[in-house]
């Protein structure tokens, strides 16, 4: 009998509608998500279940001894100092991607695999460059590999058949500061000199950027700039060999030693992506932050993008603040 081919895919949606035409018989199907996992479809695999309670206990108290291991050989160097935030940021993220390919296996190499993704190369929708969800592609340069890209179809709004929302029903969703606050950013005009920034919102920040407006801000949005397209920082020989010897105590625990270079090979580039992302910001910012108010300070939700870190860096920058995703109301009982 022919050895079944090795699937990966995370999105029963996906998955279903890749298997429409086909014999699932022919698959072995691994996956981490729960929705794949807990369906009706024969032979799925929970791909990480080698991994226990002990071990990703371990797993995850390691993160921020690498990520900080990152953040100093950066900082320590004058050439890549202003990037050591996001190596630090993306060395918390590549743990995502440790976990995943620790699952492999040595019998694995050897087999036909197949990944079912989304497709976020052609997809203009900004909130799904977050899902970082091709995890094989630093297996790229393997035969065995074959990688279907699957488009991703918006689904229709919960609240709206439509597909849309309009604003009375947005409006219904928020409390009164918030309502304010929206009516405000799209009818009022203020000249005030005390300008607050809203980089990228989310439900708390426009909480306490309600009260702001109560004390007399003028409340707008701020957009990232253009950046500019001709960044090629290259990673110096030293940090790519002092990265090589954090990454072999990390790869030595999780993941399979004929896997490492491609790995380690695999982080630098995600590496060097982070940092000439960030620096293809900076002149944009530099320019633009000239034409902000003198009495500003900037909002944002999500301190982690680039764009953000590039701003950060800074020196004559407004003040920035960061609010974590969350909601002021209580339960009537209040914390348990």
């Amino acid at each position: 009998m022919p050895q079944k081919q090795l699937l990966f895919c995370d999105s029963l949606i996906l998955l279903e509608e890749f298997l429409a035409n086909k014999d699932i018989e022919d698959f072995e199907i691994r996956s981490f998500s729960p929705a794949v996992l807990h369906s009706n479809l024969p032979n799925i695999q929970q791909a990480d279940k080698k991994w226990d309670k002990n071990l990703l206990k371990d797993f995850q108290s390691s993160i921020y001894d690498f990520s900080l291991e990152i953040f100093n050989l950066l900082n320590q160097d004058k050439d890549f100092s202003r990037f050591a935030h996001a190596g630090a940021i993306e060395m918390v993220r590549f743990h995502r991607d440790i976990y995943r390919i620790s699952t492999l296996v040595d019998n694995d190499l050897q087999r036909k695999i197949k990944h079912i993704t989304l497709d976020l190369h052609n997809n203009k929708n900004p909130r799904l460059a977050a899902l970082d969800c091709d995890w094989l592609s630093f297996f790229k340069d393997n035969n065995n590999l074959e990688v279907e890209y699957m488009e991703y179809k918006e689904p229709k709004n919960l609240f709206s058949p439509s597909g849309s929302i309009s604003l009375n029903e947005k409006l219904a969703l928020k409390d009164l500061k918030q309502t304010l606050l929206k009516l405000y950013k799209r009818f009022s005009i203020n000249f005030s000199n005390k300008t607050l920034y809203i980089l990228r919102e989310n439900e708390l920040l426009n909480d306490i950027a309600a009260d702001f407006m109560l004390k007399g801000y003028k409340i707008e949005t701020l957009r990232p700039p253009i950046p500019e397209t001709n960044i090629d920082i290259k990673l110096s020989e030293s940090i790519k060999n002092n990265i090589r010897n954090i990454f072999s105590k990390l790869l030595d625990l999780y993941i399979l030693p004929s896997l490492h270079d491609e790995v380690y090979q695999y982080f630098l580039h995600k590496l060097s992506m982070a940092i000439n992302t960030q620096e293809s910001f900076t002149s944009p910012w530099k320019e633009k932050i000239q034409s902000l108010s003198n009495e500003s300070v900037v909002f944002c939700g999500y301190p982690s993008m680039p764009s953000v870190i590039s701003l950060a860096s800074l020196k004559n920058r407004p003040p920035i603040a960061s609010f974590q995703h969350g909601s002021q109301f209580l339960s009537p009982q209040g914390f348990r």
